[in-house]
Parts: C-alpha cells; structure tokens; sequence
C-alpha cells in the first residue's frame, strides 16, 4: 500500500483490518516500517556527522597548510632581506679592506722615507727600558731627554693590529704643545701623508725622533732645538681617529721603543 500511494501510512490502516490476524500483521508491518525508518534515519545522521567532522578537519587542515605556507613565505622574505644584508656587509668589508690595504701602503712608504732620513748610522745611547706609565707633566731626563708632550700613554709600542706600532701615541688636547724630545738638528718638517704634519728631529749618531699628526708645525728644516723646545702643537692631521701626538725614536733607521729613551 505504501508503495502504490508513495505517502505515509493511513491513520486507519490497523484500525480497518478485517479481523484480529490482520490487524496483528497489519501491526507488525507498522513496526517493521518504523524500525527501518528509525535505522536509516541513524545511518543519515551518523553519515551527516562524520561529513561534519571531516570538514573540520579538512578546515583545520587547509588553516595549517596556509599558516605553513604564510610562514614559509615570511621566511623566504628575510632569507632575500639577510641575503641582501651579507651582500651590503661584504661590499662594505672590501671598500674597507681596501682603504686598510692602501693605507698600510702608504704607512709603509712613510716609514721607508722615515727610515732612510735617520739611516747609515751605528746605534748609540740607548738607555735601559722604563715604566711605560707616562707622568703627567713633561720632564727633562738625565742626558737630555724630555717628554715630548704632556697627557697619558695611550698606547705603546710592539705589534698593533698585526702590524708594528713603532712608536708611543701621548694623548693630549688639540693644539697642546709639542716639545724636541732631545737637543739635534730638524731634518723634515711638513706634511707626510698618513703622519700627517709632521717634524723628523736628528739627534746625531744615527738617532731621529719622529712627532706626527701635528695640528701646526712651529719649527723649519735646518734649525737647531734644544729638548723642551716648542716644535708644533697636537693635532689629528694624517690617518688618526682623534687629537694626539705618535712619537718615534728610530736608531739607523729602525724604530725601537721610545720608552728606552724618556724618563
């Protein structure tokens, strides 16, 4: 009957059996019928449930896979920005390599044409080493030998930088007064590229002293200073970072500690 109406069941299909027996098999088609109903109603809906949760999950899924590829994008975003960083710090590491190279070129041609003012000479008068501690005012030595400047010893002689520092550097104010470590002849006086302003002082047997970096020179080539004699005032001409005095001794040529020499 339900086949051939394709609707419900009518209200009085028990109710019209013919008899007691019809009525019980017209009962039990009923609940046949509604037993099946009820299962296929729980298949639908655990069907509609699990579709339910695995759209969920797809939806979770497809959130991580475009946090991952938002990450991954963000990361290849600052590998290019670290990439372009490296390339900015190795241009700027070789221009500076380069300008440290032509330096040191030129530190080492001064040091030649320095050397070869005080060269051919024996090696005499050299006292025994001293504190490396500078006082704090300029005084004149036993055998003549001064202070060239007044302020601390900022940095000694030896190896600096993996390169010989082959003088004192005195720190001082700029335009302090620069002083003749020793009595001798002025040899060079004027500008020497990374000394910048500069006085070579000959001393005699084979002894020069060096004052570089000078704000002015004060002294000539050909005049005779006494130690203590005003030659120049301090400066930062040449290749420094900053005001001070760089004071060499250099013996035929060779520099060697200047702390040997000063009180």
């Amino acid at each position: 009957q339900l086949y051939m109406s394709g609707g419900t069941l009518p209200s009085g299909f028990v109710l019209t059996a013919a008899g007691p027996r019809q009525a019980a098999r017209r009962s039990g088609y009923a609940a046949a019928i509604s037993r099946a109903d009820d299962r296929a109603l729980a298949q639908t809906v655990r069907a509609r449930d699990a579709v339910t949760a695995r759209w969920r999950e797809l939806g979770a899924r497809r959130g991580r896979l475009r946090a991952a590829l938002r990450d991954r994008r963000e990361a290849l975003v600052t590998a290019a920005r670290q990439r372009r960083r490296r390339r900015l710090v190795l241009v700027t590491s070789t221009r500076r390599l380069g300008r440290l190279q032509a330096r040191e070129t030129r530190l080492e041609s001064e040091s030649r044409r320095l050397a070869a003012l005080g060269g051919g000479a024996r090696v005499v008068g050299l006292r025994a080493d001293r504190s490396t501690r500078l006082p704090a005012g300029a005084t004149t030595a036993d055998g003549g030998w001064t202070w060239p400047a007044s302020g601390p010893l900022t940095s000694g002689f030896g190896m600096r930088w993996g390169s010989l520092h082959g003088g004192i550097d005195v720190g001082a104010p700029e335009g302090a007064p620069i002083v003749a470590a020793s009595d001798g002849v002025v040899r060079s006086a004027g500008y020497e590229s990374g000394y910048g302003n500069m006085v070579v002082v000959d001393h005699g047997g084979g002894i020069t002293t060096a004052y570089a970096h000078q704000s002015s020179i004060a002294t000539a080539v050909g005049a005779h200073v006494g130690a203590g004699d005003h030659i120049g005032s301090v400066g930062s001409t040449g290749n420094v970072t900053g005001p001070h005095l760089h004071f060499e001794v250099r013996v035929g040529g060779s520099p060697v500690d200047p702390m040997g020499y000063l009180p």
